[in-house]
């Protein structure tokens, strides 16, 4: 290893047949192994190549954000880009292909068995996944900014709004033994619930949240709340959390077991007089405060 700040560093390591370097670091840096190399001038000008034992040669050049260009001895490798005119670009964004014509005018993306396209992104877009023998599709998905969306998942979720934000409902878990549902009219309502009804919550008003109430039966939880951070209480088993707010008058926060054996609470008094108190395996602990 050599290192003259800011000029100039270099680094090797024969056993994991690993080196990096740099000039002027950021306007130049380099790094490799005997199976990758990246080149970069400034984080703007890119050049990466790999060797695949299967796939042989893949190399990529960018020159953020305008050119992508990718080439290969498969046709995975091989695509090219000038952004926003045309282009596409392939293993990217967590996407296997992005395409685009006078972006945002009409692009498409695709992952696996699924593609979708847009026309005036993000405002109007369609896609999902082929239909089967019998018509079926596993992946449906619908906007039309902001009139109508739906994104559907068979066995996994199910989502549609009309005049977004205003009206929205679904479900989601569908895949689980206790699905939730939901329903929002924006912003005067809002509820969830699950299936068997054993979690629900409402809000009233929301995000201000003039008035709102929950509970959870699973984890032995229940809690109320009124004009936004006000007023707050609740009550919870697993974990275990007791907390009361009228602000600014009084606050009470507690986390822990149910046999104390440790925990973490908080009260303060006006905002002038407080207590912290700590207990665990190791510690226990008390502070005071005006």
């Amino acid at each position: 290893e050599v290192m003259i700040h800011p000029l100039y560093g270099r680094y090797r390591n024969d056993e994991r047949a690993y080196k990096h370097s740099g000039v002027l670091y950021p306007v130049y840096y380099s790094a490799g192994t005997n199976y990758w190399n990246y080149r970069t001038f400034l984080y703007l000008f890119t050049f990466e190549n790999k060797y695949h034992e299967d796939e042989k040669r893949d190399d990529e050049y960018l020159l953020a954000p305008l050119f992508y260009w990718g080439s290969g001895d498969t046709e995975k490798e091989q695509y090219f880009s000038i952004f926003p005119f045309y282009g596409t670009i392939k293993d990217k964004l967590a996407w296997s292909e992005i395409s685009f014509v006078m972006f945002p005018l009409y692009s498409s993306w695709s992952y696996k068995d699924y593609k979708a396209r847009s026309l005036l992104w993000p405002l109007i877009m369609w896609g999902g996944t082929p239909e089967d023998e019998n018509g079926f599709k596993k992946r449906s998905d619908l906007r039309i900014f902001p009139f109508y969306s739906s994104k559907v998942h068979s066995g996994k979720y199910n989502h549609k709004t009309v005049l977004w934000p205003f009206f929205q409902w679904g479900s989601d878990d569908l895949d689980k033994k206790d699905p939730r549902h939901f329903y929002f009219f924006f912003p005067f309502y809002a509820q969830k619930r699950s299936e068997s009804g054993t979690m629900q919550s409402y809000s009233i008003l929301w995000p201000f949240t003039l008035f709102a109430w929950g509970f959870d039966e699973r984890r032995n939880t229940t809690e109320y709340r009124a004009l936004w951070f006000l007023f707050q209480n609740m009550k919870s088993g697993d974990p275990h959390i007791r907390k009361l707010v009228i602000f600014p008058f009084y606050a009470h926060y507690r986390f822990g077991d149910k046999e104390e054996k440790y925990y973490n609470e908080m009260n303060f008094y006006l905002i002038l007089l407080g207590n912290l108190r700590t207990k665990s395996a190791i510690v226990e602990s008390s502070y005071d405060f005006f």
